[in-house]
């Protein structure tokens, strides 16, 4: 595929890019901020949560910016009156069916049977051995104990803390 060298206009600055990024990528490298929740660099652009729509001129509809590539000479719009609404009824949308917490499939079958949320929210409050005592009550199965606990723990107090506590 070639690449080609082309301007685009984002909220009245000029950009030059290349045809290949999507209009949020290319945003994102300008300091444009485009509110987006799907979008990860690891990962194809596929636009579900529908929070970062753009306006370009001559669209009569809004456009995902993580999915859409521009076009020379493309007029894109990021913070209208109609953007802003559209991007308020995607997030209505997103968390009307909403529990609150997320709750990832491994909530109802997880293998190891083990509290991996209440985990990780110590860990993140920084009450690591309160962390520690949650896990070691459960009976974790290797492979669980390796991806949910031993990594997150080293990240966050390091091998160290984690051999000394082990049973």
């Amino acid at each position: 595929m070639d690449v080609s060298l082309i301007r685009v206009n984002i909220n009245n600055r000029e950009i030059a890019a290349t045809d290949d990024k999507t209009i949020l990528q290319i945003a994102l490298e300008n300091g444009i901020d485009i509110p987006n929740l799907c979008y990860s660099q690891k990962t194809k652009p596929y636009g579900s949560c529908g929070l970062c729509v753009v306006e370009v001129e001559g669209n009569p509809k809004l456009v995902r910016a993580c999915s859409t590539f521009p076009y020379d000479g493309m007029i894109i719009k990021t913070n209208t009156k109609r953007t802003i609404a559209a991007r308020k009824t995607a997030l209505e949308l997103l968390s009307s069916d909403h529990r609150g917490d997320c709750r990832p499939p491994c909530v109802n079958a997880c293998p190891a049977h083990t509290d991996c949320q209440g985990y990780v929210g110590l860990i993140a409050n920084g009450q690591y051995d309160e962390a520690i005592k949650l896990v070691k009550r459960l009976y974790l199965c290797l492979q669980a104990l390796v991806e949910f606990v031993l990594i997150p723990v080293k990240a966050n107090v390091g091998v160290v803390k984690w051999i000394n506590l082990l049973p």
